[in-house]
């Protein structure tokens, strides 16, 4: 089962929902999801939210942080080179998140570190199978819960309707990036409540 899937089905069961009797439909490509016909953007349990609102801190003790699976080849190393060199940023190996058990679960060790982040690094596939406007990252929504600004690579943006109204920092690949940190909590706020208005289930999902 995809992620995308595992995330949606303990959406609905956190709402009182049973996912088995319910018509869900995965476009994975578009990071769309249709439950009994009618579709939503990519949907995480109402449980990430909260949780990862209570791991938000003013120590920013990491610049830009990333963990995540890293081939010894292709492409996603050669994007974050820049970053395994800056100082003061994280980019740590793992496949937490790769593991058929932990599809629908929140990393929180993960998810912990990502809030002392001041940015998090997004990358995506240079290679993506589909047209370069159905782009997504899950890891993008998760800066927006943490409190933590993403970072979109120039080289691999995602879409414009899954960025639409977020705010975000676009590396270019220069050698030592400034991002802004002006107006850092209004942004993240605002991350947090566009990412909770649009990727959660409205509120009318309910047994």
């Amino acid at each position: 089962m995809l992620r995308q899937e595992a995330l949606l089905r303990r959406a609905l069961a956190e709402r009182g929902i049973d996912s088995e009797t319910t018509q869900i439909q995965i476009d994975h490509m578009s990071g769309r999801n249709e439950i009994n016909g009618e579709e939503f953007p990519l949907i995480f349990p109402d449980s990430f939210f909260s949780t990862a609102k209570e791991y938000w801190s003013d120590r920013k003790t990491v610049s830009v942080y990333f963990n995540g699976f890293m081939p010894k080849v292709g492409e996603r190393p050669r994007l974050l080179q820049p970053f395994v060199e800056l100082e003061g940023s994280r980019v740590i190996d793992s496949s937490w998140g790769r593991r058929k058990s932990n599809k629908s679960r929140m990393d929180k060790k993960y998810m912990q570190a990502l809030a002392r982040a001041r940015f998090g690094a997004c990358p995506n596939q240079v290679d993506w199978p589909g047209p370069p406007t159905t782009r997504w990252t899950y890891r993008f929504i998760e800066c927006c819960m943490a409190g933590t600004i993403p970072i979109e690579f120039e080289e691999t943006k995602s879409g414009a309707n899954f960025l639409a109204g977020f705010d975000f920092e676009i590396f270019n690949g220069d050698l030592i990036p400034g991002f802004s940190l002006k107006d850092y909590r209004n942004r993240v706020n605002h991350n947090f409540a566009l990412a909770l208005e649009r990727h959660s289930l409205p509120r009318r999902f309910k047994a």
